[in-house]
């Protein structure tokens, strides 16, 4: 089994990092990724993957990185599983919910 992809698209905003208590750098971004066929209307649809970089990889996005940058990213997908409480009528209840995000490993900077 091999978890590998790797992707080209526009950064929708300027990447945002923070540090974590452990010392780590984290960075997040959404990247625009068009699709490479036209739908009935005959317009690409584009999907809009959320990333996720780590320490100098985040350092670098953040600094190079601005609304509509061209990147290509390689990295793993990640699923994340979070518990939501819904509340209906008085009744507490708890819904999973599964979001793919991807780790990006490496950022290389097509355009500015």
């Amino acid at each position: 089994m091999y978890n590998h992809v790797f992707l080209i698209g526009r950064t929708t905003d300027k990447p945002t990092i923070s540090k974590l208590e452990n010392g780590q750098t984290v960075g997040h971004f959404t990247l625009a990724v068009n699709r490479p066929y036209k739908n009935a209307e005959g317009n690409y649809d584009t999907d809009f993957i959320p990333i996720t970089v780590w320490n100098g990889v985040a350092v670098n996005a953040n600094a190079y990185c601005n609304k509509g940058s061209i990147i290509s990213i390689t990295g793993i997908v990640i699923q994340k599983e979070e518990n939501v409480l819904l509340k209906k009528e008085d009744e507490n209840l708890s819904k999973k919910i599964r979001t793919l995000e991807i780790y990006a490993e490496n950022v290389v900077f097509i355009k500015l």
